[in-house]
Protein backbone atom coordinates (compact mmCIF):
# COMPACT_ATOMS: atom_id res chain seq x y z
CA UNK A 1 0.00 0.00 0.00
CA UNK A 2 1.52 3.36 -1.00
CA UNK A 3 -0.17 6.68 0.20
CA UNK A 4 1.03 9.87 -0.83
CA UNK A 5 -0.98 13.66 0.19
CA UNK A 6 0.51 16.73 -0.85
CA UNK A 7 -0.63 20.66 -0.29
CA UNK A 8 0.60 23.97 -1.78
CA UNK A 9 -0.17 27.03 -1.02
CA UNK A 10 1.75 30.55 -2.26
CA UNK A 11 1.14 34.32 -1.70
CA UNK A 12 2.44 36.88 -4.51
CA UNK A 13 2.32 40.37 -3.89
CA UNK A 14 2.74 41.92 -6.99
CA UNK A 15 2.23 45.64 -6.21
CA UNK A 16 4.09 48.25 -7.14
CA UNK A 17 5.58 47.16 -10.68
CA UNK A 18 4.83 49.99 -13.28
CA UNK A 19 4.39 49.93 -17.33
CA UNK A 20 7.59 50.14 -18.87
CA UNK A 21 8.67 53.33 -20.52
CA UNK A 22 8.62 51.33 -23.96
CA UNK A 23 4.82 50.46 -23.92
CA UNK A 24 2.80 52.43 -26.41
CA UNK A 25 0.08 52.99 -23.53
CA UNK A 26 2.50 54.52 -20.85
CA UNK A 27 0.71 58.26 -20.88
CA UNK A 28 -2.47 56.94 -21.13
CA UNK A 29 -2.19 54.26 -18.16
CA UNK A 30 0.37 56.97 -16.21
CA UNK A 31 -2.08 60.01 -16.63
CA UNK A 32 -5.51 58.55 -15.84
CA UNK A 33 -4.36 55.40 -13.71
CA UNK A 34 -1.15 56.13 -11.92
CA UNK A 35 0.87 53.42 -14.36
CA UNK A 36 1.17 51.53 -11.08
CA UNK A 37 -0.33 47.80 -10.35
CA UNK A 38 -2.17 48.60 -6.65
CA UNK A 39 -3.15 45.57 -4.54
CA UNK A 40 -1.66 43.22 -7.18
CA UNK A 41 -1.79 39.96 -5.04
CA UNK A 42 -2.18 36.34 -6.31
CA UNK A 43 -3.03 32.99 -3.86
CA UNK A 44 -2.50 29.74 -5.81
CA UNK A 45 -3.94 26.68 -3.67
CA UNK A 46 -3.59 22.76 -4.96
CA UNK A 47 -4.24 19.91 -3.22
CA UNK A 48 -2.94 15.85 -4.56
CA UNK A 49 -3.47 12.85 -2.79
CA UNK A 50 -2.29 9.14 -4.26
CA UNK A 51 -3.54 5.99 -3.18
CA UNK A 52 -2.06 2.69 -4.78
CA UNK A 53 -2.29 -0.84 -3.51
CA UNK A 54 -0.13 -3.81 -4.89
CA UNK A 55 -2.54 -6.93 -5.76
CA UNK A 56 0.79 -9.06 -6.72
CA UNK A 57 -0.28 -11.18 -9.55
CA UNK A 58 -3.36 -9.49 -10.00
CA UNK A 59 -1.89 -6.00 -10.99
CA UNK A 60 -1.66 -3.08 -9.35
CA UNK A 61 -4.74 -0.81 -8.96
CA UNK A 62 -4.15 3.05 -8.31
CA UNK A 63 -6.56 6.09 -6.97
CA UNK A 64 -5.52 9.68 -7.93
CA UNK A 65 -7.57 13.11 -7.09
CA UNK A 66 -6.01 16.68 -6.95
CA UNK A 67 -8.02 19.97 -6.54
CA UNK A 68 -6.52 23.47 -8.03
CA UNK A 69 -8.11 26.72 -7.25
CA UNK A 70 -6.79 30.19 -8.90
CA UNK A 71 -7.45 33.43 -7.00
CA UNK A 72 -5.34 36.40 -8.47
CA UNK A 73 -5.90 40.36 -8.87
CA UNK A 74 -5.62 40.94 -12.81
CA UNK A 75 -4.00 44.00 -13.23
CA UNK A 76 -2.21 43.63 -16.43
CA UNK A 77 -5.26 42.10 -18.76
CA UNK A 78 -4.51 43.22 -22.37
CA UNK A 79 -8.88 43.88 -22.15
CA UNK A 80 -8.18 46.30 -19.27
CA UNK A 81 -5.19 47.33 -17.12
CA UNK A 82 -4.38 48.64 -13.96
CA UNK A 83 -8.50 48.68 -13.58
CA UNK A 84 -7.74 47.89 -9.72
CA UNK A 85 -10.58 45.58 -9.67
CA UNK A 86 -10.45 42.79 -12.11
CA UNK A 87 -9.93 39.11 -10.54
CA UNK A 88 -9.88 35.91 -11.59
CA UNK A 89 -10.94 33.35 -9.64
CA UNK A 90 -10.76 29.92 -10.85
CA UNK A 91 -11.49 26.10 -9.96
CA UNK A 92 -10.48 22.67 -11.36
CA UNK A 93 -10.58 19.42 -9.77
CA UNK A 94 -9.65 15.58 -11.18
CA UNK A 95 -9.82 12.20 -10.25
CA UNK A 96 -8.15 9.46 -11.92
CA UNK A 97 -8.44 5.46 -11.32
CA UNK A 98 -6.41 3.33 -13.21
CA UNK A 99 -5.48 -0.86 -13.26
CA UNK A 100 -2.09 -2.37 -14.69
CA UNK A 101 -1.75 -5.97 -15.22
CA UNK A 102 1.47 -7.68 -15.90
CA UNK A 103 -0.03 -10.91 -17.55
CA UNK A 104 3.38 -12.34 -18.32
CA UNK A 105 6.94 -11.54 -19.10
CA UNK A 106 5.88 -10.03 -22.27
CA UNK A 107 2.48 -8.81 -21.95
CA UNK A 108 -0.03 -6.20 -20.17
CA UNK A 109 -2.99 -4.33 -19.96
CA UNK A 110 -3.55 -0.98 -18.67
CA UNK A 111 -7.06 0.64 -18.25
CA UNK A 112 -7.84 3.89 -16.78
CA UNK A 113 -11.42 6.13 -15.97
CA UNK A 114 -11.03 9.85 -15.03
CA UNK A 115 -12.90 12.76 -14.53
CA UNK A 116 -12.51 16.58 -14.10
CA UNK A 117 -14.06 19.36 -13.27
CA UNK A 118 -13.18 23.20 -14.20
CA UNK A 119 -15.05 26.75 -14.02
CA UNK A 120 -15.39 29.95 -12.67
CA UNK A 121 -16.08 30.21 -9.13
CA UNK A 122 -17.67 33.32 -7.04
CA UNK A 123 -16.12 36.36 -6.96
CA UNK A 124 -14.46 35.94 -10.62
CA UNK A 125 -14.92 39.45 -11.96
CA UNK A 126 -13.93 41.71 -14.99
CA UNK A 127 -13.86 45.38 -15.95
CA UNK A 128 -13.10 45.63 -19.31
CA UNK A 129 -12.12 48.74 -21.12
CA UNK A 130 -15.29 51.25 -22.71
CA UNK A 131 -16.48 51.22 -25.72
CA UNK A 132 -13.22 52.78 -28.14
CA UNK A 133 -11.51 54.09 -25.43
CA UNK A 134 -8.51 53.46 -23.11
CA UNK A 135 -9.79 53.60 -20.08
CA UNK A 136 -12.22 51.65 -17.53
CA UNK A 137 -15.99 51.15 -17.63
CA UNK A 138 -16.40 52.22 -14.22
CA UNK A 139 -20.42 52.06 -14.46
CA UNK A 140 -20.40 48.00 -14.44
CA UNK A 141 -17.95 44.93 -14.61
CA UNK A 142 -18.45 41.30 -16.08
CA UNK A 143 -18.86 38.17 -14.71
CA UNK A 144 -17.98 35.20 -16.94
CA UNK A 145 -19.78 31.71 -16.43
CA UNK A 146 -18.74 28.53 -18.07
CA UNK A 147 -17.91 24.84 -17.13
CA UNK A 148 -16.29 22.09 -18.59
CA UNK A 149 -17.09 18.15 -17.07
CA UNK A 150 -14.82 15.65 -18.63
CA UNK A 151 -14.99 11.87 -18.66
CA UNK A 152 -11.85 10.23 -20.05
CA UNK A 153 -11.18 6.32 -20.09
CA UNK A 154 -9.14 4.25 -22.14
CA UNK A 155 -7.29 0.57 -22.27
CA UNK A 156 -4.12 -0.38 -23.25
CA UNK A 157 -1.85 -3.77 -24.31
CA UNK A 158 1.71 -4.06 -24.04
CA UNK A 159 3.73 -6.53 -25.38
CA UNK A 160 7.72 -6.20 -24.75
CA UNK A 161 9.79 -8.44 -26.86
CA UNK A 162 13.12 -8.24 -25.23
CA UNK A 163 14.98 -10.99 -27.02
CA UNK A 164 13.90 -9.00 -30.80
CA UNK A 165 14.60 -5.61 -29.34
CA UNK A 166 10.55 -4.69 -30.27
CA UNK A 167 8.11 -2.97 -27.91
CA UNK A 168 4.14 -2.55 -29.22
CA UNK A 169 1.65 -0.64 -27.49
CA UNK A 170 -2.05 -0.43 -28.94
CA UNK A 171 -4.91 0.65 -27.53
CA UNK A 172 -8.44 2.69 -27.40
CA UNK A 173 -9.58 5.82 -25.69
CA UNK A 174 -13.07 7.52 -25.44
CA UNK A 175 -13.36 11.25 -24.06
CA UNK A 176 -17.12 12.85 -23.14
CA UNK A 177 -16.64 16.70 -22.65
CA UNK A 178 -19.24 18.31 -21.37
CA UNK A 179 -19.26 21.65 -22.24
CA UNK A 180 -21.33 24.49 -20.21
CA UNK A 181 -20.49 27.14 -22.93
CA UNK A 182 -19.52 30.90 -22.19
CA UNK A 183 -22.55 33.34 -21.06
CA UNK A 184 -21.02 36.94 -19.81
CA UNK A 185 -23.40 39.15 -17.81
CA UNK A 186 -22.77 42.89 -16.90
CA UNK A 187 -23.23 43.70 -13.27
CA UNK A 188 -24.22 47.28 -12.50
CA UNK A 189 -22.14 49.48 -10.08
CA UNK A 190 -23.47 52.35 -10.88
CA UNK A 191 -27.31 53.94 -11.75
CA UNK A 192 -27.16 53.72 -15.83
CA UNK A 193 -30.76 54.83 -17.29
CA UNK A 194 -33.41 51.90 -15.83
CA UNK A 195 -30.04 49.96 -14.53
CA UNK A 196 -29.83 50.33 -10.66
CA UNK A 197 -27.16 49.14 -8.56
CA UNK A 198 -27.26 45.52 -8.59
CA UNK A 199 -29.02 45.17 -11.79
CA UNK A 200 -27.55 42.48 -14.38
CA UNK A 201 -28.30 41.79 -17.60
CA UNK A 202 -27.05 39.07 -19.98
CA UNK A 203 -24.59 40.93 -22.84
CA UNK A 204 -23.28 37.53 -24.48
CA UNK A 205 -23.71 34.40 -25.18
CA UNK A 206 -22.81 31.25 -27.20
CA UNK A 207 -24.93 29.79 -29.67
CA UNK A 208 -25.82 26.51 -27.78
CA UNK A 209 -25.67 27.19 -24.15
CA UNK A 210 -24.18 23.34 -23.53
CA UNK A 211 -22.15 21.06 -26.22
CA UNK A 212 -20.83 17.99 -25.49
CA UNK A 213 -17.98 16.59 -27.63
CA UNK A 214 -17.08 12.83 -27.54
CA UNK A 215 -13.68 11.62 -29.24
CA UNK A 216 -12.70 8.18 -29.72
CA UNK A 217 -9.37 7.16 -30.35
CA UNK A 218 -7.35 4.46 -31.35
CA UNK A 219 -3.03 4.30 -31.94
CA UNK A 220 -0.86 1.62 -32.43
CA UNK A 221 3.04 2.62 -31.45
CA UNK A 222 6.22 -0.10 -32.25
CA UNK A 223 9.44 0.84 -30.33
CA UNK A 224 12.41 -0.70 -32.38
CA UNK A 225 16.15 -1.59 -31.53
CA UNK A 226 17.56 -2.90 -35.13
CA UNK A 227 20.86 -2.09 -33.68
CA UNK A 228 22.64 -1.29 -30.59
CA UNK A 229 23.02 2.71 -31.18
CA UNK A 230 20.03 3.17 -32.56
CA UNK A 231 16.19 3.20 -31.19
CA UNK A 232 13.35 3.68 -33.73
CA UNK A 233 9.71 4.96 -32.31
CA UNK A 234 6.32 4.47 -34.86
CA UNK A 235 3.24 5.61 -34.37
CA UNK A 236 -0.45 5.90 -36.00
CA UNK A 237 -3.27 7.40 -34.58
CA UNK A 238 -6.99 7.47 -35.63
CA UNK A 239 -9.37 9.69 -33.77
CA UNK A 240 -13.22 10.66 -34.57
CA UNK A 241 -14.38 13.70 -33.00
CA UNK A 242 -18.17 14.46 -32.83
CA UNK A 243 -17.95 17.88 -33.64
CA UNK A 244 -14.83 17.55 -36.06
CA UNK A 245 -14.86 14.81 -37.42
CA UNK A 246 -12.04 12.03 -37.88
CA UNK A 247 -8.45 12.57 -38.42
CA UNK A 248 -5.35 10.23 -38.58
CA UNK A 249 -1.71 11.31 -37.30
CA UNK A 250 1.62 9.39 -37.98
CA UNK A 251 5.00 10.18 -36.38
CA UNK A 252 7.96 8.30 -37.39
CA UNK A 253 11.45 8.96 -34.75
CA UNK A 254 15.17 7.69 -34.19
CA UNK A 255 17.91 8.52 -32.03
Amino acid sequence: LSIVAAAQVAYLDRSGLRIPETSPFVEELTLGRGGVSVDDQSRPLSLFGSLAYDLGSRGKLSFTAGWQRLDADAEWLDYGALTHFTRVKLSNAWARLSYDLQISKETGIRAYASYADGQPIDGHQIRPLSAFALSPNEARHLVESYRSRALVSGLEARWNLADHGIGIRAGTDLDVDFEELTTVTAVFDEDVGINQVGDTITIARSAFDERTFTNVGLYLQVLAEPIESLDVVGGLRYDFNSIYASALNGRLGAR
